[in-house]
């Protein structure tokens, strides 16, 4: 779902910087078609297609009609575009995600477009600073950074008082114990209600993904029932609305994110999205969760020592509001100031003016 969130964002963003733009796209066979179709909701309308080969059929016929177009392909790879590159104008690959060090299968994604680079209308995009710092070094040209876009400042909230009777924790996000090791964090929680502290932990559990929920949020429930732990956990598994989303992260005093591996799009927006409505994140050091955390933005606990190190974290959060309203304040004015969808319109707007154009246009 991530994926289809930040294609829609920067989508729209696209949208301001073009005087026509078409939007197709696929349909994922396992989430199915998402709201970014409704135009009366993002403003805009996407064509819909049941296969790759019939999209790519109508973008080359499109191209044949209109030559000098700009495409955009979003996490989508490049080699299979590759007879559009002489019948467009440019060619922009975005990478969002960081796995393709953990994936092999994802390898050509990025990689395998290296060579590519030196094409003059080619340029790839990625969401990803971690990936950005370690593939600059070969992209030495056309490689461009762009933050990732988010459009939560959009909904209208105000902030909360920092005097509140509970520590309230939550996660959104798959079923799946390497994003989510429920294990740890109950036994988190468990001994800091022990110690007479006061916190709870609402984990929404989406349906939508590629990972087996049902079972996976049995394995929660039961574990939580075994260690008696239910009056400070609440389980929820379902699809929630982009506005549902909000609302919770509003509701909480700390979003965790605490995946074993690099295994989401980078950077995940859920994270993105906590930080820009006042949210202290907790993060352990996956993707690119050092830089966006860094500078007291968030808390990066240890993979190795999770269950340890997540119990101090909320410990000292549960002891001294003050200390994560800090963390809140800092790590929203950051995430404005760089991740807004009008401080990323700049960021696309100076990438678009660098590219050259065959028809006159400046560079």
């Amino acid at each position: 779902m991530g994926e289809a969130v930040l294609a829609r964002n920067i989508t729209s963003i696209l949208i301001r910087l073009y005087d026509n733009v078409r939007v197709i796209s696929t349909v994922d066979r396992v989430r199915g078609l998402v709201d970014v179709r409704r135009p009366e909701t993002h403003g805009f309308q996407v064509e819909f297609y049941h296969s790759e080969q019939k999209l790519r059929r109508t973008l080359i016929s499109a191209l044949n009609s209109s030559p000098k177009v700009d495409v955009h392909l979003l996490n989508a790879p490049i080699l299979g575009y590759l007879s559009t590159v002489r019948r467009s104008d440019a060619i922009y690959l975005y990478q969002f995600a960081y796995n393709i060090y953990n994936r092999p299968s994802e390898i050509f994604r990025s990689f395998g477009a290296l060579p590519l680079t030196y094409l003059s209308k080619i340029r790839i995009i990625t969401t990803s600073f971690s990936s950005y710092l370690q593939l600059r070094q070969l992209f030495r040209r056309n490689y461009y950074y762009l933050p990732a876009p988010i459009s939560t400042a959009a909904t209208t909230f105000y902030e909360k008082s920092t005097s509140f009777p509970q520590l309230r924790v939550i996660y959104l996000g798959h079923g799946s114990y390497l994003r989510f090791p429920y294990r740890k964090v109950v036994k988190s929680l468990l001994k800091l209600d022990e110690e007479g502290y006061n916190v709870q932990l609402r984990a929404y559990i989406s349906e939508q993904g590629y990972t087996d929920y049902v079972t996976y949020a049995k394995g929660f429930c039961s574990f939580a029932d075994k260690l008696d732990s239910k009056h400070i956990v609440r389980i929820y598994l379902g699809n929630l609305t982009e506005q549902e989303k909000c609302q919770v992260i509003y509701d909480s005093d700390v979003s965790l994110y605490v995946p074993m591996v690099n295994a989401a799009i980078d950077p995940p927006l859920v994270v993105l999205e906590s930080m820009s409505l006042g949210r202290c994140v907790i993060a352990t050091p996956v993707q690119s969760i050092p830089h966006i955390l860094g500078e007291n933005r968030g808390i990066v606990v240890g993979i190795q020592n999770l269950e340890e190190d997540l119990y101090e974290a909320l410990r000292t959060l549960a002891e001294d509001p003050a200390i994560l309203k800090g963390y809140a304040m800092r790590s929203k004015k950051w995430v404005m100031e760089v991740h807004s969808m009008e401080s990323v319109y700049e960021r696309m707007k100076n990438i678009l003016e660098r590219i050259p154009r065959y028809d006159g246009c400046p560079s």
